[in-house]
């Protein structure tokens, strides 16, 4: 049964893996500062010049990202070996009950990363939809893939020197530091954050819009490991409304949704509604004392959603107005709505408890 549903978010005014044989003496693994949550685990081994380690054998699918090292091989059980890493950001893929040996022909130590996906064999999970707001689509000059598979999307991010990365729309991830990092991030509310991070450092961040600002002498390079699914978003059964508001206010803000609910669907264009295209949209907007939205006052949040998805929203909001003016009781200078409009997808995403 095909699903197009609008919620609205929120009124805000100014209202097991299994191990087979331990590492040899001459590698070492570590876990304790890198992410482990329900989506992955990541292991740091780290391996003498000329040594091997034998993996653990595990359960799931994995990535193996290098660190450090001019010479890496791998060689699964009873297969051929096979050189993979000469640089710092080289990928590859592991298959699960599979043993393998990473071997350091090179000179110098070397340092690598094992990112087990814990879900990768889960079955009936919505995978991440396309992005009009997609970082290698929108900004090729600085997002590549490195890797790409069901499971996982793994891109390689360069700045240089005070350069900056356009605004774009990234799903749940870890993001690797290949090398020192200073850098801001800025959200699309505006908020910046200057983020200090050391080379092989490891991060799991949620799902966001934002773009990156290069504040180091030097070029950075990031790699990020987009996960692919579970697709997990917010999932509201209620208006979340101010319990001080008087009850004219609600009344206000219920017309409000029912409004921009009734142009939304009464314009889904028919080839929409046949297929099973999926999309999220979420929109911010603001609406003035006379019932007005200024022109500057409509806001993508989150856009997991094609072109044609996002300009049916925006149409509905815009459609929607204006809006009747505030109740006399409501003195503010305006009020900020967030609208979700959910394409074929279900009110509760699975594997996102």
């Amino acid at each position: 049964m095909r699903r197009f549903i609008l919620f609205l978010i929120t009124l805000v005014s100014v209202l097991p893996s299994v191990r087979a044989q331990d590492p040899v003496k001459t590698a070492s693994a570590d876990t304790t500062a890198d992410p482990d949550n329900k989506r992955v685990n990541v292991t740091r081994f780290s391996v003498a010049p000329g040594q091997d380690i034998s993996l653990p054998i595990l359960s799931n699918e994995s990535l193996v990202i290098s660190l450090h090292g001019d010479s890496l091989t791998r060689t699964p059980l009873n297969g051929p070996s096979e050189k993979w890493a000469g640089k710092p950001g080289t990928v590859i893929w592991n298959r699960s009950a599979t043993a393998y040996t990473i071997s350091n022909t090179g000179e110098t130590p070397a340092e690598f990363l094992v990112i087990e996906l814990k879900d990768s064999y889960a079955i009936a999970q919505l995978r991440v939809p396309w992005s009009e707001r997609d970082p290698v689509s929108l900004d090729p000059q600085h997002f590549h893939v490195a890797l790409e598979n069901e499971h996982v999307r793994v891109l390689q991010m360069r700045l240089n020197s005070r350069e900056g990365s356009m605004e774009s729309q990234f799903p749940d991830r870890l993001e690797v530091t290949l090398g020192d990092t200073h850098l801001t991030d800025t959200d699309v509310d505006g908020k910046t954050e200057e983020v200090t991070r050391t080379a092989g450092s490891v991060t799991w961040e949620k799902a966001k819009m934002l773009s990156s600002v290069n504040l180091g002498e030097r070029p950075l390079e990031n790699l990020i490991v987009e996960l692919r699914h579970p697709f997990c978003y917010e999932t509201p059964d209620t208006i979340n409304e101010n319990p001080s508001a008087s009850p004219a206010m609600k009344a206000y803000v219920s017309r409000v949704r029912e409004t921009v609910n009734k142009k939304w669907m009464k314009n889904m264009p028919r080839s929409v509604r046949d297929s099973e295209k999926k999309g999220l949209v979420l929109l911010q907007f603001k609406i003035e004392p006379q019932g007005t939205i200024p022109e500057d006052g409509v806001r993508f949040r989150t856009v997991f959603a094609a072109d044609s998805l996002m300009e049916k929203a925006l149409q509905a909001v815009r459609d929607a107005g204006p809006f009747s003016p505030f109740p006399p009781d409501f003195q503010k200078p305006f009020i900020s709505f967030r609208f979700s409009f959910r394409y074929n997808l279900p009110p509760h995403p699975p594997g996102c408890q």
